[in-house]
């Protein structure tokens, strides 16, 4: 068993790269919802950001392929659920976006494992003493 599956599963942690996206997803809140000081009210540009749909999924990319912080967390705050989208409290807010962020790293480590992908340092290590 990984040590990602004991964080996910037992401790419930965010691995590093969720746990970006949650603080990312954060910021973006606060500057949309103008919770922030006003040199950051427009800092989001959510118009440059284009979409494809298909049947089964919209697929968002900034459209200048620049990766600035800007457009990741534009192009970041596009791809939360609708309803996440539109939660107005905070604290709402972060506790809904931890379980939705927590439960697509489950959804994500699940299909590493059925690919028999081990991505843990630490478990290498462990089997070679």
């Amino acid at each position: 068993m990984s040590v990602f599956h004991d964080f996910n599963n037992e401790l419930e942690w965010l691995n590093c790269k969720y746990r970006v996206k949650f603080e990312c997803a954060k910021l973006a809140f606060l500057f949309l919802h103008n919770m922030c000081p006003n040199n950051f009210k427009d800092f989001l540009n959510l118009d440059s950001i284009n979409s494809t749909t298909t049947r089964a999924y919209t697929h968002y990319y900034n459209a200048n392929k620049s990766s600035s912080l800007r457009e990741v967390m534009s192009v970041d705050w596009l791809k939360l659920s609708i309803d996440l989208r539109n939660v107005t409290s905070y604290n709402v807010f972060k506790t809904k976006l931890f379980v939705y962020l927590l439960i697509n790293q489950k959804i994500e480590l699940a299909e590493n494992e059925d690919n028999n992908c081990d991505y843990s340092c630490i478990n290498s290590v462990i089997n070679n003493v």
